[in-house]
């Protein structure tokens, strides 16, 4: 009987990695957008207006009973100025500041994407879900790429390292 629950703990546990080598990964690229991420299964788009401006988000979510953990990989944009000019720095650490109030933030880093200004971080909210969030302002969008789920996730990794900035 012993036996028979060892090879069954070991079954699962050789399981859960495959399920996320077996996701069926596929890259979003927006028209327009002027950016790629690879996400593991079609997302759910949406549209939604914000301060007089269009916000897109791409959603894909996996359940508790099927990863392991409740996993949610997400990308955001909204439309922006022309050029992101030296404020953009100050925009990206106001928006680390903002998104880690009433959280800890766990680790920030400065970054460049594709060129332009852009900041990895992650945080755990008062609920003690963890965030991992690449952000960046381009000549037309603020994208965000966000990971919800246990930290060092190597599904979240390969998200968040995905995301890239294509130019024209």
């Amino acid at each position: 009987m012993r036996s028979a629950f060892a090879a069954a703990a070991v079954i699962c546990l050789i399981l859960s990695p495959a399920y996320a080598q077996s996701q069926d990964w596929q890259e979003y690229r927006p028209d327009q957008g002027g950016f790629r991420i690879e996400m593991p299964g079609k997302p759910d788009l949406k549209t939604e207006e914000r301060n007089g401006r269009p916000t897109y988000s791409a959603v894909v979510g996996i359940d508790k009973s099927i990863a392991g953990d409740d996993l949610v990989f997400m990308v955001k944009y909204q439309e922006g100025d022309n050029e992101p000019g030296p404020a953009a720095e100050k925009i990206l650490d106001t928006v680390v500041k903002a998104m880690s109030e009433g959280g800890k933030l766990l680790d920030v880093k400065n970054e460049s994407l594709g060129g332009y200004p852009a900041r990895r971080f992650s945080l755990e909210d008062a609920d003690k879900d963890t965030y991992e969030i690449r952000g960046v302002i381009t000549d037309h969008y603020f994208i965000q790429a966000l990971f919800i789920g246990p930290a060092g996730n190597a599904q979240g990794k390969r998200f968040l390292d995905s995301f890239a900035i294509i130019k024209p």
